[in-house]
């Protein structure tokens, strides 16, 4: 019997929210995932971890194709995804675990910010490489600067994620 893996206790974000399109790093360009708002990884986070669907390297720069073993390298240095499950623990105390959280709660489904190369890599039931980490690699919740894709005739243009 496959156990139930949507146990968050805090509120989903409707999936259409999530952004998608090239997020804009100092290391280059990435292509933000896509995600259906189900934990469908098989990965269920204890105590104070996170899971998160890291966002991708660009597999074309401009006329430039990246070729495989450079965009999985690229890829593990990737420091924005989607937060796809959180343990029981997590964001409960501060990060020095001396007091409790206080501040923003990030929810299952928002885009955030993460220490480059923090946690684990994990291959999800469903192919695809999740990153398991503590709570306290996560640093912030990406809330705009996400640059639009289409139509592709035209220059990208910054647009504001919901």
């Amino acid at each position: 019997m496959t156990p139930k893996l949507s146990m968050s206790r805090r509120p989903h974000v409707d999936p259409a929210s999530v952004p998608s399109g090239i997020v804009m790093t100092p290391l280059g360009q990435f292509v933000a995932v896509l995600w259906n708002g189900k934990n469908e990884s098989g990965i269920l986070p204890i105590g104070d971890r996170v899971l998160i669907l890291p966002d991708g390297y660009a597999d074309k720069i401009g006329s430039i194709i990246v070729d495989d073993k450079q965009q999985g390298d690229k890829s593990k240095a990737a420091e924005t995804g989607v937060l796809v499950a959180i343990g029981d623990g997590a964001w409960t105390w501060n990060s020095d675990r001396t007091r409790p959280f206080s501040g923003t709660l990030p929810q299952v489904g928002q885009r955030v910010w993460f220490e480059r190369y923090a946690g684990s890599e994990q291959h999800g039931d469903d192919g695809r490489l999740y990153r398991l980490m503590d709570d306290k690699c996560v640093g912030g919740l990406r809330v705009n600067g996400v640059i639009e894709t289409k139509p592709a005739r035209r220059k990208p243009r910054l647009v504001k994620s919901a």
